[in-house]
């Protein structure tokens, strides 16, 4: 291929961390294949590889199909006109760097399952306390052991969990279920009620929300706009 293919290399790495700064620096510069000359290198180049796959948590999408992206509601439009099981490319901010990714858009199931449905009779109290929190139909609780083993959410993690919906509220309109772990809403953390109460305080239906949640111990993204 000639000149069409740029090479670049870097000499007397460890096999250590230290491999794994350099091998982050190389795909951030934007090296698409790398080659380890020694199997020293395998634990951190995995690693390396898996995060750099697809989006990731904590990701910010600044360009989708070379359409710039400047909110949710945007995001949601650029993806809706893409349509389904395209291939595209899009760059995105990640750890302050700004990388090109592959990605394939896919389909909206039918229905996201979980613990279980929406429901306005099961759940927290109507009474809200510190423990507790509403917002448009939704009330959320503070994350407790047996919370986290009612509806299978990894230890470790930080949020909120959803116990109530109201029926013909917006807040039944968002997506969420009862047993939903909201980690953060617009990137802003919510790892306890006080925070939600402050994420959602300012919030605007028609400029997009973005839920980072757990639903049944797996990472789910929700969009929504009114």
């Amino acid at each position: 291929f000639g000149d069409k293919i740029a090479t670049s290399f870097v000499e007397n790495v460890p096999e250590s961390a230290d491999a794994e700064r350099v091998l982050r620096d190389m795909t951030g510069q934007g090296n698409k294949l790398i080659f380890g000359t020694t199997f020293g290198y395998m634990e951190h180049m995995l690693k390396v590889a898996a995060d750099n796959a697809g989006i990731k948590r904590g990701d910010v999408i600044i360009e989708f199909n070379k359409k710039p992206i400047e909110n949710a509601k945007s995001l949601q439009s650029v993806v809706a006109a893409t349509g389904a099981r395209k291939k595209i490319q899009a760059r995105i901010s990640r750890d302050s760097k700004v990388i090109s990714i592959e990605l394939t858009t896919g389909e909206m199931p039918d229905e996201t399952s979980s613990g279980k449905a929406p429901s306005a009779g099961e759940g927290a109290g109507e009474n809200e306390s510190s423990a507790t929190a509403s917002w448009l139909g939704i009330t959320v609780a503070e994350l407790s052991g047996t919370l986290a083993k009612e509806y299978s959410i990894p230890s470790g993690e930080l949020g909120v969990v959803v116990t109530k919906i109201g029926p013909d509220t917006d807040g039944s309109q968002m997506g969420l279920f009862e047993g939903d772990l909201v980690k953060s809403i617009n990137r802003a953390p919510t790892p306890d009620t006080a925070s939600f109460r402050k994420a959602v305080k300012y919030l605007k239906l028609n400029d997009g929300i973005v839920f980072d949640i757990i639903r049944q111990g797996k990472p789910v993204y929700l969009s929504y706009t009114k």
